[in-house]
């Protein structure tokens, strides 16, 4: 999600002038970390929802004492309540989680009497855009919880892999495709299913970033900014999606080779890791 702060979601920021943003999944802290700086600069509130400890949290704790309210516990205990002109979600990848996060915001809205807010969910393209994976599965009530396994996702096949493949230490749903399963299933869900008039911009670098906004009820100036800025012309859009389509296969091998090398330290190791980690979207 951090590869997207300076290019997107800023420049979304910008247009918007927040008096809060509220992030779902904070993980190692790198965007959270761009959006204090954001909101100490100009005067706004975080909300931060992450079940578990924030990573480099002591690097911004001066942040959060002073722009942020944590929140330990999971998105859906946290968000009634929790009103902000932007939500940046990037949690639980799975159709249960999205979908009810999605659900949540949306009703802490009255869309005849106040602008609905613009939502930025990360992973709407592969590997997680069709296919649910659990980061604690127990949260996830039975019925709508996938089979999984935890083994690794190969880009073109629907099943999981024996050997190798990405994201292999995670519990990934056993077959991508089908109801109820997957990040962009979910929202696309919700929006067929709400009252309100939802538009769903989607970008397909990165594992996807998808921008929701609701054009009939928002300052429709405010809509025309969104929407030249959100534009990408077929023809870019295409080639983004092909650009992509390379990086994770490349991603997949590089992941791959860096298993069978067992872990052993080395320049060339090191050199492999750091090629993974960007092309796997990491700073560092």
């Amino acid at each position: 999600m951090n590869r997207y702060w300076s290019t997107l979601i800023e420049p979304i920021c910008d247009l918007v002038q927040p008096k809060s943003i509220a992030e779902i999944g904070a993980a190692a802290g790198l965007n959270t970390k761009s959006i204090l700086e954001y909101c100490q600069r100009v005067g706004a509130h975080a909300h931060v929802i992450d079940p578990e400890p924030i990573g480099n949290h002591d690097e911004i704790r001066r942040l959060i004492d002073t722009v942020a309210t944590v929140y330990e516990t999971t998105s859906h205990a946290a968000l009634p309540g929790i009103k902000s002109e932007i939500y940046i979600v990037d949690g639980d990848h799975n159709w249960f989680t999205v979908y009810h996060d999605m659900r949540l915001i949306e009703a802490n809205f009255d869309p005849r009497a106040e602008s609905m807010p613009i939502i930025i969910a990360h992973d709407v393209g592969w590997p997680y855009a069709r296919r649910d994976m659990y980061y604690a599965a127990d949260r996830v009530p039975a019925e709508y919880r996938q089979p999984y396994a935890r083994m690794g996702i190969r880009y073109g096949c629907a099943g999981l892999v024996e050997n190798g493949g990405y994201n292999h230490k995670h519990d990934n749903a056993l077959t991508e495709g089908g109801p109820r399963n997957g990040v962009l299933t979910a929202i696309e869900d919700f929006v067929e299913g709400s009252s309100i008039d939802w538009t769903l911009t989607t970008f397909a670098t990165f594992h996807g970033l998808g921008v929701l906004h609701a054009p009939n009820h928002m300052d429709q100036g405010l809509r025309r900014e969104l929407e030249d800025l959100l534009h990408v012309s077929r023809s870019a859009r295409a080639l983004l999606e092909a650009v992509e389509v390379e990086r994770v296969h490349l991603l997949t091998e590089l992941v791959e080779n860096y298993r069978n090398l067992g872990g052993r330290p080395g320049p060339r190791l090191g050199k492999l890791v750091r090629t993974l980690r960007r092309f796997a979207g990491r700073a560092g």
